[in-house]
C-alpha cells in the first residue's frame, strides 16, 4: 500500500488484520479485549504510534461534547488514522481455543438495537474527526454474533433506521428512532454500503464483522 492511502485503502488493511486476528482469537470477552488484541496486532504489523482511548478536542462540539475519545489512534501508511470498535454479543457459553489454549467464554447479550445505533454514532464521530483534519483516514468496525446481516434483524423494531442488514446502502441522511428515543439522531454526510465479512465460527455460534469507512466505494 503506498504512503498516500487510496480511497478504501484503510478497509483493505483492516481486512488483513481481522483475517490474521481470527486465526488466534476467534472471539473476545469484551469490547476492550477486542480493542487491545487488534491494537497489538497492528503494532506487530509495523503500525506506528498506536494509542488506545485517545482523548481529542474538537472545534465543533458533537452534542455539546468538546472532547471525543477515539478507540484506536495510530499512524498507517504515514497517515493519522482513527478506528472505532463495537462488539455486540448474543449470549454464548463455550470453550474455544484462543492463542493456542482452551479458554472459557461467558458472553452476555445486550440491547441489539441500541448497540446498532451506537455503531452508526461511531461512523458519525469518524466523519467529524475527518472533517476537522484530526485524522486523515478512519473507519468504524463492528464484530458480532448478533445476526445483523439478516434482512429481518431490526427492520420491524423502533430501531429499524439503524439496521445493518447485508447490502443496505445509506446515503447522506439522518437516522432516527421510530419510537422511543433511546439516543440522539445520527447525522451522516458520507455514503455507506453494508457488507459483512466472515470472522469465525466457534462451536454453536458465528461471528462476522463489517467496516464503515467514509469515502470508500459503496458498491458491493
Amino acid at each position: 500500500m503506498p504512503a498516500d492511502m487510496i480511497r478504501g485503502g484503510l478497509s483493505q488493511h483492516i481486512a488483513e488484520w481481522m483475517s490474521e486476528l481470527a486465526k488466534t482469537r476467534p472471539l473476545f470477552h469484551s469490547e476492550a479485549d477486542f480493542q487491545l488484541a487488534l491494537a497489538m496486532l497492528m503494532t506487530r504489523h509495523g503500525v506506528r504510534g498506536v494509542r488506545l482511548e485517545r482523548r481529542i478536542r474538537v472545534e465543533a462540539p458533537l452534542r455539546s461534547k468538546q472532547f471525543l475519545t477515539v478507540d484506536i489512534l495510530a499512524v498507517v501508511d504515514d497517515q493519522r488514522v482513527g478506528l472505532e470498535l463495537k462488539y455486540p454479543r448474543r449470549t454464548y457459553t463455550g470453550t474455544v481455543i484462543s492463542d493456542g489454549d482452551p479458554e472459557d467464554y461467558f458472553l452476555r447479550a445486550g440491547a441489539s438495537d441500541i448497540e446498532a445505533a451506537d455503531f452508526w454514532h461511531d461512523a458519525e464521530r469518524i466523519e467529524l474527526l475527518l472533517a476537522e483534519g484530526i485524522i486523515e483516514a478512519g473507519a468504524s468496525i463492528i464484530l458480532s454474533n448478533v445476526p445483523y446481516w439478516l434482512p429481518a434483524t431490526l427492520t420491524k423494531t423502533v430501531g429499524r433506521a439503524f439496521a445493518l442488514c447485508e447490502n443496505r446502502s445509506v446515503e447522506r441522511t439522518t437516522l432516527e428512532w421510530a419510537g422511543k428515543q433511546y439516543s440522539e439522531p445520527v447525522c451522516l454526510t458520507a455514503q455507506y454500503h453494508c457488507r459483512w465479512r466472515p470472522y469465525s465460527k466457534p462451536p454453536g455460534t458465528e461471528f462476522r464483522y463489517m467496516v464503515l469507512e467514509p469515502g470508500a466505494a459503496t458498491t458491493p
